[in-house]
């Protein structure tokens, strides 16, 4: 075959007549990607060699930035979604191979209880084991990216904030308690910003921190939106029931869960002295919660799909 001066045979000539070099796009493309799955890799084997020894949170969003340094101008959501997966990964691996040590989390709790009781006349412990996987605080504010737990950044292990705990309380005492007036609920947690009459609650209620671990810590689980949120022309015929599934673009996004068998530990103390009607409203909230053994409408988020699943033990410590 006699190809024609200044050709090579690389070169062929497309249907409306141009020239066009075969395979070189496709080449670069596979190049850029090795260069991207090399640069993760590096990243992900320095900042995560081990989960004990090293400081999860710092970890996670050292490596985010590293990443940003590193990866190419076009890099936009779909690199880091797959950077963000590749972190599950590596924290799913680790923690199968590494023994969970929680002493500094028991430590850290029992030093609370100590100062509560010194502190506080009346102290609480809540106990939660989860029965299913748990996620809380998708949107962490302090983490890059949606991880799907909170982490605390010193004792390494995932939290409850006592602010989901709050909540979940209050809610099982608004749905479930014919004896706790709104008013009772309101000497309890207080009033928020927004509400009339605004005022703090009597109770003290501190984060939950994993005290037992059946499992490990960490357990990896996936998502998979099949939709763009950002194609408005495909949600909206979605919505229609207009859309062929051949026209879907299944995404699977992986995030961090805690698994069943890790029991949490929070404590809730009272600190002020009380009046007559703050007393009662505590009294009945103590008998509510001797009888309570679970948030029937599920603790943290992803609720209505199985998650946060959980058994409760309220244990008074000081009363």
């Amino acid at each position: 075959m006699k190809w024609d001066e200044g050709r090579s045979p690389h070169h062929n000539r497309s249907r409306d007549g141009n020239m066009r070099k075969q395979g070189s796009g496709f080449d670069r493309s596979r190049e850029q990607e090795g260069v991207e799955e090399r640069n993760m890799h590096n990243i992900l084997n320095e900042r995560f060699k081990s989960l004990v020894n090293r400081n999860l949170y710092s970890s996670i969003v050292r490596s985010i930035l590293e990443y940003y340094e590193v990866a190419s101008e076009k890099s936009g959501e779909v690199e880091l979604t797959k950077f963000y997966g590749k972190i599950v990964k590596h924290i799913q691996q680790l923690k199968s191979r590494e023994k969970t040590d929680l002493n500094l989390v028991n430590e850290y709790l029992k030093d609370v209880e100590n100062g509560l009781k010194e502190a506080c006349p009346r102290v609480y412990s809540l106990e939660i084991e989860t029965k299913s996987r748990f996620i809380v605080s998708m949107k962490y504010p302090y983490m890059p990216l949606n991880l799907g737990l909170a982490i605390d950044p010193y004792m390494n292990v995932p939290f409850i904030p006592a602010s989901s705990l709050r909540g979940a309380l209050r809610m099982q005492l608004s749905l479930n308690n014919n004896d706790i007036s709104h008013n009772d609920i309101s000497l309890l947690f207080g009033k928020s910003e927004g509400e009339e009459g605004k005022h703090p609650g009597i109770l003290s209620i501190f984060d939950a921190y994993p005290v037992k671990a059946q499992n490990g810590l960490f357990e990896a689980d996936v998502i998979t939106p099949h939709y763009r949120e950002s194609d408005h022309k495909i949600g909206k015929r979605e919505v229609d029931y207009k859309i062929g599934e051949h026209e879907s673009k299944p995404n699977p996004i992986l995030f961090l869960t805690v698994p069943s068998g890790v029991t949490f530990r929070a404590f809730s103390a009272v600190c002020d002295e009380l009046d007559e009607q703050e007393k009662q409203a505590l009294t009945k909230f103590v008998g509510a919660l001797k009888n309570f053994s679970e948030f029937p409408l599920g603790l943290g988020a992803k609720t209505m799909t199985g998650y946060g699943v959980v058994e409760v033990s309220f244990i008074p410590i000081k009363t």
